[in-house]
């Protein structure tokens, strides 16, 4: 999904992205970043976005018509990420929900369909990264250890290690108090992607 365009030009800011050279494609994953890797992305190579169907219900299944690519994606620590979908909501859409209220309704509530004006809402807010995932198995990136993809990149790209990861599409900066009780829900929902990806709370 294209959230904005990088620089002035006409490059997409968000999206799924594929080198064609390297045959390398970015599952770009909501509030894991993946702007801010988008913006890299272009800075140091020749990347395209993925043509999109608007009936997916994860971000990679677009690469489903991508064959015999390399896919990486970053993920984020489950709390960050739950924070950044309320942040985003909250700041941009006039949302009005305590944050004890989105982690509730993120929980307890039932999955639009993908039809439906408010799966925008599941994409960014209930959907885990794992999930955005799928059944693909791209190589697995943390947001916080973002310089192992800068490594990782520089083995097709000359620029890679010239250019840092800069904030792009980020939230205003804002402290969210997480009670107790919100938090074992967070845990709840949260256990099996930390389990997987090795997070703690």
């Amino acid at each position: 999904m294209v959230h904005g365009r990088f620089g002035g030009n006409n490059i997409p800011l968000g999206g799924n992205l594929f080198n064609v050279k390297n045959r390398l494609g970015f599952i770009h994953i909501p509030k894991c970043a993946g702007c801010c890797v988008g913006a890299y992305l272009h800075r140091i190579g020749q990347w395209r976005p993925v043509p999109e169907d608007r009936c997916n219900t994860y971000a990679a299944e677009s690469f489903k018509k991508l064959y015999n690519y390399t896919l990486f994606t970053v993920i984020r620590h489950p709390v960050d990420w739950m924070c950044s979908g309320y942040k985003m909501w909250k700041q941009r859409r006039n949302y009005t929900l305590s944050f004890d209220e989105h982690v509730d309704k993120v929980v307890y509530g039932t999955q639009s369909s993908i039809d439906n004006h408010t799966f925008d809402w599941d994409w960014h807010c209930r959907i885990l990264p794992d999930k955005h995932i799928g059944n693909m198995k791209p190589k697995i990136f943390k947001l916080e250890e973002l310089d192992t993809l800068k490594t990782y990149l520089s083995e097709f790209f000359p620029l890679a290690q010239t250019y840092d990861f800069e904030l792009t599409n980020e939230t205003k900066p804002e402290t969210i108090e997480i009670s107790p009780k919100t938090m074992a829900k967070i845990k709840m929902y949260t256990k099996a992607y930390a389990y997987k990806y090795k997070y703690e709370f």
